[in-house]
């Protein structure tokens, strides 16, 4: 994940907004490498439009309203729940009312409380409080490094 969000801050730096982050964009090649694919919906405007797979859009996008690349960061997060839990079910069978309140995401029982703390952080209802890609990728690689996990796509 790491990867995919160091492939963000790329994207954000150049004002790109994918509008389609969900694990099916993501190729890997080998250990080291990830890339990001199927830019097809993504805009280097201040969209508006509504675009993507409805268990992975951010509540901004589901009210209509104006939406930055936070939107990205959102649908980073849902797509790293999946990998840890295996299911969206809980994302696309929740109204937009628990998706727009504050507290609607809960993590699984069964991961620590670092990693529900930062799945917390990625899907918060509000695009002001989601952190940025370089801030994800920096706390991700701070832990990596206190535990000695290799960074996977180091050289991306």
């Amino acid at each position: 994940m790491t990867a995919v969000w160091r492939g963000l801050q790329y994207c954000h730096q150049q004002e790109v907004v994918h509008r389609d982050v969900k694990p099916e964009i993501v190729l890997m090649s080998g250990y080291d490498s990830i890339k990001q694919a199927d830019f097809r919906m993504s805009t280097n405007l201040k969209p508006k439009t509504f675009c993507g797979i409805i268990g992975y859009l951010a509540p901004e996008i589901l009210t209509g309203q104006s939406y930055t690349s936070s939107v990205n960061i959102y649908a980073s997060g849902i797509m790293f729940h999946e990998m840890i839990h295996g299911d969206i079910d809980q994302f696309i069978n929740c109204s937009l009312d628990d998706k727009s309140s504050k507290s609607s995401y809960q993590p699984p029982k069964t991961i620590s409380k670092d990693l529900g703390d930062l799945l917390q952080n990625l899907t918060a209802a509000s695009a002001k409080k989601l952190p940025t890609a370089l801030e994800i990728g920096e706390r991700c690689r701070r832990r990596s490094n206190r535990l000695g996990i290799p960074n996977i796509g180091e050289d991306m």
